[in-house]
């Protein structure tokens, strides 16, 4: 998200501020985080389905889908006229939510450590019990890395910790709440197309102010701080004033040189929601992909099994997001405005991704389902 200034609309110049080293960073790391959290999903959901506890995941449907933009429109709102009276236990919300998110970002490759590093016996001893839960040597160090990076990020405000634990609450999100098909997925981008233009673009004329913009640079204060203050204790001076909460990227304009002044420093934003919702369509078309390599091609002609062979759903989705991510770059860098991302990356992913399926005779497959394991057609064919 782009700061404004006073520089004039239309300088093409400015277009080489998309080479700068922030904003290649920033869309790198958003595209990044999609793919990633696409990955994460599909590993999830085949967890989830080995172990018979498909429960945890929920699976959105029409109704659920369009609640989406109004609860959403009702939390940005709330923060926007009453920030500083639930800052604390927004706060308090993050810091919990990013714990439980980070450790199970980090589960697999911690599993991996300790398959590397620990004989079976010590691999599966329980070290104590934690709320009736065993907690082994894989478990402890999760819940050490994902302690220490949260309380380091509480402590400092540090830009790098509040992406690493952004990061992880996106990837946290398009695992355990996914989209059963493109016609909800459809709708669901759909509605927030409308959302993201609304509240970036007109918003400031009916409540006066971007409310988009407002709540995304908000700051709360820090909550070591707020309970040290109550109680008249002393607070180290390392301990940050105020906290940007993990709702978003964050990269510094100047990501390389020093800036005299690091209270005032710029930053370029990406909001979480700019990742997690093109990750649930990666998350399905990944599924969708990996469903057609394990089906045997029977009554599939030679010619037209060949044209599967080429490019994937995945790759399609990943690199229609990367060119619509972009062009939100370059619009910001254009106008010097706040730009709603998915303005841009919605048709940049579905138009691409729905055009191959019609030219490969998938749409209504793809379209309806289910291939997806745990989603009642019929229930949802009730509700529209």
């Amino acid at each position: 998200m782009e700061t404004a200034d006073n520089s004039p609309m239309g300088d093409w110049g400015a277009l080489l501020d998309l080479l700068s080293p922030s904003t290649v960073v920033l869309i790198g790391q958003g595209a990044g985080v999609v793919y990633y959290a696409a990955i994460r999903s599909l590993a999830h959901e085949a967890e989830m389905e080995t172990s018979k506890n498909l429960e945890e995941i929920i699976t959105l449907d029409s109704r659920s889908t369009l609640l989406i933009p109004i609860f959403s429109s009702f939390s940005l709102l709330l923060i926007f006229y009453f920030f500083s009276t639930i800052s604390f236990v927004l706060t308090c919300l993050c810091i919990v939510a990013c714990g439980f998110s980070l450790a199970f970002v980090i589960a697999p490759f911690v599993n991996r450590m300790s398959m590397l590093a620990l004989s079976d016996p010590l691999r599966q001893k329980v070290l104590f019990n934690f709320l009736d839960l065993p907690v082994t040597p894989a478990v402890a160090l999760m819940g050490l890395v994902s302690s220490v990076t949260t309380i380091s990020w509480v402590v400092t405000g540090y830009w790098t910790l509040n992406n690493v634990l952004g990061m992880a609450l996106c990837i946290t999100y398009v695992s355990f709440i996914r989209l059963p098909n493109v016609k909800v997925c459809a709708l669901l981008l759909g509605c927030l197309f409308f959302y993201d233009i609304f509240w970036v673009f007109i918003s400031s004329r009916i409540f006066g102010d971007n409310v988009m913009v407002a709540v995304a640079t908000k700051q709360a204060e820090n909550p070591v701080r707020a309970v040290a203050n109550t109680f008249h204790l002393p607070v180290p001076s390392l301990v940050s004033a105020r906290l940007d909460l993990p709702v978003k990227l964050m990269v510094p304009r100047l990501l390389f040189e020093e800036e005299p002044d690091l209270r005032h420093r710029e930053f370029l934003m990406l909001g979480l929601g700019d990742m997690a919702l093109p990750g649930m369509l990666l998350a399905l078309v990944m599924s969708f992909d990996d469903k057609r390599r394990r089906r045997q091609p029977m009554g599939v002609a030679p010619s037209q099994e060949q044209g599967r062979g080429g490019i994937t759903y995945l790759r399609l989705a990943l690199g229609g997001y990367l060119v619509g991510l972009t062009m939100s770059m370059a619009a910001g860098v254009m106008s010097r405005a706040a730009q709603p991302a998915l303005l841009y990356i919605v048709p940049c992913t579905l138009i691409p991704v729905t055009t191959k399926a019609w030219m490969q005779h998938e749409l209504l497959e793809l379209w309806q389902g289910p291939w997806r394991v745990g989603y009642d057609v019929d229930a949802e064919k009730n509700v529209v």
